[in-house]
């Protein structure tokens, strides 16, 4: 994604529309991918005027929910799980069996749901039923999952165990030249030159506070008043998707950044600064 389909998406739509830059929204893996791509393509980085990052995932030593848990069991038990999981299967997405789904939501699922706590999305990544949008949940149940890459997932488990930000390990030195055409690369956030608008809660388990400061000290262009804190004790991973306030408490901050990096270009405020 990082090396290939976030470039080629972003240069899509620049040939498409005519226009010579863009803004960027990404959550999640859209965070991680949009920043591991400078190390690949700074050149892309600089056609975009303002990337907005919605719950954004580098360092992920802290992080909590099932994957954290798993991951902090030994190097290699995450991987032997879910490659487990991948082999049983035979596909190269992470859709868990109901026998997996059931141990992994009685450790984390304490909903009074039963249809949240058997969907994986909600019991891997947290849910906050006071924000649920109970007249769209039909539709959530039945579209989520659609499918995640199991070995996106070992790469979080990956920078749990690790506590760096770096590319996926393929377990061997031939595998890696494959993939990476040498040794795992290593993503250093100070090459993330694009201006960023951070938004990120207080509650998710895949960007929790002491990673979000990890991320905050590496990244070099925060644009000045763009790191917001949801002002929602219990905000969660997936409420900035289909949180009932997530107007109020993301979007409207979102689009007034949108607005302020339009009216004047918010790449040149760090040339300005001297930094």
């Amino acid at each position: 994604m990082a090396h290939y389909d976030i470039p080629a998406m972003i240069e899509k739509v620049l040939e498409l529309t005519g226009e010579t830059e863009l803004f960027y929204a990404g959550h999640s893996m859209g965070t991680t991918a949009f920043m591991a791509m400078h190390h690949y393509r700074p050149d892309i980085g600089e056609k975009v005027r303002l990337a907005n990052f919605l719950a954004p995932v580098a360092s992920e030593s802290d992080m909590g929910g099932p994957i954290g848990w798993l991951a902090g069991f030994m190097d290699g038990i995450l991987d032997w799980v879910l490659e487990d999981l991948l082999n049983m299967m035979g596909v190269g997405e992470f859709l868990p069996s109901n026998l997996f789904m059931d141990c992994i939501a009685s450790l984390f699922c304490h909903s009074g749901s039963s249809a949240l706590c058997s969907n994986v999305l909600f019991v891997i990544a947290g849910f906050d039923e006071a924000q649920m949008n109970e007249t769209l949940l039909d539709t959530i149940m039945h579209h989520t999952p659609a499918g995640a890459s199991t070995h996106s997932l070992l790469q979080y488990g990956q920078l749990k165990a690790t506590g760096g930000f770096h590319g996926y390990d393929w377990g061997s030195d031939k595998l890696n030249f494959q993939h990476h055409n040498g040794p795992v690369p290593d993503y250093d956030l100070g090459a993330v030159k694009t201006p960023v608008a951070l938004y990120w809660g207080d509650n998710d388990w895949f960007a929790m506070p002491a990673d979000i400061l990890q991320t905050i000290i590496g990244l070099p262009n925060i644009v000045p008043g763009m790191n917001h804190e949801v002002d929602y004790e219990k905000w969660t991973h997936l409420d900035f998707l289909w949180g009932i306030d997530a107007d109020k408490l993301v979007y409207s901050y979102l689009m007034d950044n949108l607005n302020t990096c339009r009216e004047q270009d918010c790449r040149t405020l760090r040339e300005k600064s001297g930094h």
